[in-house]
């Protein structure tokens, strides 16, 4: 797409270190990062600024996201303290945009609390006071994404970051898009097989983050409802190197810049499919 950067989540789902895989990026062709908050951050920051590199965003962690909703006020203040590490960590190093889960777990009820879009005001207020946005991802039960869309509409520095391969599997294939395309802040492109179980139960295992176009998801499908939504400056990818045997087999032939390019190649697919789109109209 022209003028479009393209962009990678860079993580430990690469088996090397995040700064090694930083500069493979650059080496690729990606110009923007989005790394994962973790005791490395500062070195991966400090690598993309000497490639110069853009920081997309810095994705939070998310062991106690489910917490945030809880009527429990200690877990509610585990949960809120773990996001607040990474705004600040983000403020720090000058990262736009924090990517929040906003809930985890397949078996708990996800069901919205008030609590909880307390505790997300709470958020929200120290993101907004430092300059950060906060992107609320689709995860596994859409009710809490839904719900703190809702609560936080017309606010600028609430938005949505939307998962490919998640909406497939975790949110049996609900087209997110067509109610939060409007609010996107960045996007976690990736492919997968879908629900895995014959008998519909939705699993981690399903969410395979494969390269676009190595699972079921169509490309075409994909570019033509981006394009229907808030355009992008940065198409980002979020993909997993060795999640299952489906993408042990499909990689395992690769080294980590092999990859890696073919990741950008894949991406760089999907822009120029936006980009006819575009012209076309």
């Amino acid at each position: 797409m022209k003028g479009c950067k393209l962009g990678l989540s860079v993580n430990d789902n690469f088996n090397v270190p995040v700064e090694e895989l930083v500069h493979i990026a650059a080496d690729c062709g990606f110009e923007a990062v989005s790394p994962t908050y973790s005791s490395r951050l500062a070195e991966a920051c400090a690598v993309a600024a000497n490639r110069g590199l853009i920081l997309q965003s810095l994705h939070a962690t998310f062991h106690h996201a489910a917490h945030m909703w809880s009527c429990d006020k200690l877990e509610r203040k585990a949960g809120l303290e773990e996001l607040l590490r990474a705004v600040e960590a983000a403020s720090e190093h000058c990262i736009p945009v924090v990517v929040c889960h906003t809930w985890i777990g397949f078996d708990n009820d996800h069901t919205p609390t008030p609590w909880g879009l307390e505790n997300h005001e709470r958020l929200v207020l120290r993101a907004t006071d430092l300059g950060v946005r906060i992107a609320y991802e689709n995860t596994e039960g859409e009710d809490t994404l839904f719900a703190l869309m809702e609560h936080f509409d017309g606010c600028d520095t609430v938005g949505f970051c939307w998962d490919s391969g998640h909406e497939m599997c975790y949110n049996r294939s609900a087209d997110l898009l067509s109610s939060l395309g409007d609010r996107l802040y960045m996007t976690h492109l990736n492919d997968n097989m879908g629900i895995l179980d014959p008998a519909g139960k939705i699993s981690p295992r399903d969410d395979l983050h494969l390269l676009l176009g190595d699972g079921i998801a169509d490309p075409d499908s994909i570019a033509a409802r981006l394009v229907r939504s808030k355009k992008q400056e940065i198409l980002n990818t979020e993909i997993k190197r060795a999640s299952h045997s489906i993408s042990t087999a499909l990689y395992s032939a690769l080294d980590t810049k092999q990859y890696v390019s073919a990741a950008y190649a894949k991406l760089r697919h999907l822009a120029e499919l936006m980009e006819e789109i575009y012209e076309s109209k």
